[in-house]
């Protein structure tokens, strides 16, 4: 038996891990089963299973055939959690006693493709420190968040030098 353990990113789509019997057996005269434990949770299962929510799964496999030992594999399918960086657009602000704009930013996937439609994965608002008098202000980002939190994880690029402006 061949048993590959693997790490993939949340994607939406079912994984498991890669497991098969040498070509050479007929699988007919065996008996397999795989327990799988995730959270504390141990289920059994008598076809290999897949899963698509992040978390770790740790898999027993039990080969069994008459009048022969048993034979246990051990191993685990990881899915973490599909990463969504948000970078809060450059020079914003607004003019002394102006009208509050809606603060802007880019939501991309790690591989740096843009979100189109970013509300299908955040909601909330950007926002900037309370104050009224011209300055810099700094941007407000914990009402900004998942609608997903188990299955991504949402990272502000670093916005320590873009401050939002207001001019007098």
């Amino acid at each position: 038996a061949d048993v590959n353990g693997t790490t993939v990113e949340y994607d939406g789509q079912p994984h498991s891990i890669d497991f098969k019997l040498a070509k050479k057996y007929d699988s007919s005269l065996f008996k397999v089963t795989y327990n799988v434990t995730n959270d504390g949770e141990t289920r059994k299962y008598t076809v290999l299973p897949k899963f698509i929510e992040v978390g770790e799964y740790d898999f027993v496999i039990s080969i069994e055939r008459e009048n022969y030992e048993s034979l246990e594999l051990i191993n685990k399918l990881t899915i973490t959690p599909r990463k969504i960086y948000v970078t809060i657009d450059e020079n914003q602000g607004k003019s002394f006693e102006g009208a509050e704009p809606e603060i802007t930013y880019v939501a991309t996937f790690e591989d740096g493709t843009v979100i189109e439609n970013p509300e299908v994965y955040l909601y909330g608002d950007i926002s900037r420190e309370e104050g009224e008098d011209s300055g810099d202000y700094g941007y407000v980002t914990d009402t900004l968040m998942l609608r997903d939190p188990k299955n991504y994880e949402l990272i502000f690029n670093d916005h320590s030098t873009n401050f939002f402006k207001i001019a007098k």
